[in-house]
């Protein structure tokens, strides 16, 4: 890709990213300028508007990154606790349930993967690192 065509593309990305959030803010000022006074019809435009703001994912980042980072560091707070390191498959199952992902570079060594926070599309991994099948390494993915 040249770099025009490189630059066209990261605009049309971020203008996907940011028209919900941009419609979310326009299209309640536009439809409160009509002075309707009914309450039903702002409550519901509220709410809607709430959500796009929700599923917008450069929006997501404003609020739900400290909670990702909250819930990375509690599951390492869990997992020090516990003793993880040393611990067989079955044992880190046990303390941090079942794993998201698991993926395998080597043979004998194993990378399990939780999602920190359900439902955020930026969320961060907290990864467990087996080597034999035995915990070698753990931490959040807090980036």
């Amino acid at each position: 890709m040249t770099s025009v065509e490189l630059t066209l593309t990261n605009f049309l990305f971020l203008g996907c990213l940011i028209a919900p959030g941009f419609l979310a803010i326009v299209l309640p000022i536009s439809v409160l300028r009509k002075r309707s006074r009914q309450p039903r019809r702002i409550v519901a435009l509220c709410v809607l508007c709430a959500l796009a703001f929700a599923v917008n994912p450069a929006a997501q980042v404003l609020f739900l990154e400290p909670l990702d980072q909250r819930r990375g560091n509690e599951m390492a707070r869990r997992a020090h606790g516990s003793e993880l390191l040393g611990k067989t498959k079955a044992e880190a199952r046990a303390v941090l349930g079942s794993p998201h992902g698991e993926y395998s570079s080597t043979p004998g060594k194993t990378t399990w993967e939780y999602k920190q926070l359900t439902g955020y599309w930026l969320s961060s991994h907290f990864k467990v690192f087996f080597d034999q099948d035995v915990v070698y390494y753990f931490g959040p993915n807090n980036d």
